[in-house]
């Protein structure tokens, strides 16, 4: 009867032990959930992230036949799913070269959009619509050597009439059908007409010397080049010829006159667009 008497507290005891350690181990294991729910909820640390591209975008619309410069791009970073792969990484790639077609704002920049090359040569230079005609010239035709690449010039020609043949048609060959022609009587002489035939060309050449790409060379152009002195690197006094930037039809005109006539370029005062309409002057010959 002693040793059953003495069993049972033993026995109640160890069950007591053993609630408690089952007690902890299951509030272990309920914070151990409570925990992952909360960082499944809160997003945790976890979350991939995509792969990325940088591009070269458009900074501002670039029309068609545009040669490219830095201020016109920027770069822009794109989930890799989103942007070609086949589209310039950096700004570097693009300079210079000259756009084929009219690009929008935030526009990526692939290279079915631009020139193969950078452009460097007259080609890139000459605006769309326009052509590149070079003449020949001596010093005093291109204002003493001072005409340089950027400048705007007239156009005269002095032109040999001879006896017989009718000025009227000489001067309304070379002049712009638009503007008032002269009637004048027939030529019974020899006569020399010079005639104001082409107004406000671009220069785009003196000899070989472009203009550079990064400076203006057109109406855009500082106040400072506007009125400081004339570079002697930029001008040639020997050149051989001159490249202007004229219309296709005025292209024809310009050449015949470089082929009948002797040609003189008058240099235009700076900022100065306005064309009029410049009377001939007949000189008659014996």
């Amino acid at each position: 009867m002693a040793s059953d008497s003495m069993a049972v507290p033993g026995a109640k005891g160890g069950s007591g032990k053993l609630t408690l350690y089952l007690g902890i181990m299951f509030g272990i294991l309920a914070a151990i959930v409570v925990a992952i729910v909360l960082t499944g909820e809160n997003g945790g640390d976890s979350k991939v992230v995509p792969a990325t591209r940088v591009a070269v975008v458009a900074a501002k619309d670039i029309p068609a036949n545009t040669r490219l410069t830095a201020a016109m791009l920027k770069t822009e970073v794109f989930d890799l799913k989103d942007v070609d792969a086949e589209s310039f990484t950096a700004v570097s790639q693009v300079t210079n070269r000259v756009t084929a077609r009219d690009i929008k704002t935030g526009d990526v920049i692939l290279p079915v959009l631009v020139s193969e090359t950078r452009g460097s040569g007259l080609t890139f230079t000459v605006k769309p619509g326009m052509r590149a005609v070079s003449i020949g010239v001596k010093e005093v035709v291109t204002a003493g050597g001072n005409i340089a690449p950027g400048n705007y010039v007239d156009v005269m020609g002095f032109f040999n009439v001879p006896k017989g043949y009718d000025i009227n048609n000489t001067i309304n060959v070379f002049l712009n059908s638009k503007q008032l022609r002269p009637v004048l009587p027939s030529n019974d002489d020899n006569t020399t007409v010079t005639l104001t035939f082409l107004q406000n060309v671009r220069v785009l050449a003196v000899a070989q010397n472009l203009s550079n790409a990064g400076e203006p060379t057109d109406r855009t152009a500082t106040a400072k080049q506007a009125g400081g002195p004339i570079d002697p690197a930029k001008t040639n006094p020997k050149a051989g010829t001159v490249t202007l930037e004229v219309t296709p039809e005025q292209s024809q005109i310009l050449a015949l006159a470089d082929e009948a006539a002797g040609l003189r370029l008058v240099l235009r005062p700076f900022g100065e667009t306005d064309t009029e309409f410049v009377n001939p002057i007949i000189l008659v010959t014996k």
